[in-house]
């Protein structure tokens, strides 16, 4: 039973939410296989994020400290060029990583969709009759908008999470 089947079948459980499961974890995990490219390259541009995030503080301090201390233009001026492209190459990395995974997201959305509508269609007229339209289209619509918000803003905070911590253990190293 794939995913589609599975929201598929769960129109036709009115009122019982499915629980999480490793399985049903695996199953999405199929499912946005062909995607793989946009994950890795998403990935890619979050550890990017992740790497130069980790320099912004100290050059904010280095950046203050030639400013209140040193009194050294020729300093302040390097150390301003070298903070501004930090600070862009975060900014320009987190554009692409939300690119990436907005994409991958809309896509797996789109497949699913399609799939869900296609086991819809393919059932006998009896689901018909027993269900209304607004709640096969409402129901259809919201199961697919949990699964495209969980793969796109989870999936990224979870890896963003990993990669947070092992930052903070590289600072606290």
């Amino acid at each position: 039973l794939r995913l589609a089947g599975y929201l598929a079948v769960r129109l036709k459980s009115k009122n019982k939410k499915p629980k999480l499961k490793m399985a049903n974890l695996r199953r999405f995990m199929r499912y946005t296989g062909s995607e793989w490219r946009l994950f890795l390259l998403g990935n890619a541009f979050l550890l990017v994020t992740t790497l130069t995030s980790i320099y912004i503080p100290y050059l904010s301090g280095q950046l203050l400290d030639t400013i209140t201390k040193e009194n050294d233009e020729n300093g302040l001026e390097e150390k301003g060029v070298l903070f501004l492209t930090i600070f862009s190459t975060t900014t320009i990395a987190v554009f692409f990583r939300s690119l990436c995974f907005n994409l991958m997201s809309e896509r797996v959305t789109v497949k699913m969709k399609n799939e869900v509508f296609s086991k819809i269609v393919n059932n006998d007229i009896e689901f018909f009759d027993s269900k209304k339209t607004g709640e096969l289209i409402s129901r259809l619509d919201s199961d697919i908008a949990t699964v495209r918000w969980s793969a796109s803003g989870n999936f990224s905070n979870v890896h963003r999470g990993i990669y947070t911590t092992g930052e903070e253990a590289t600072a606290a190293y």
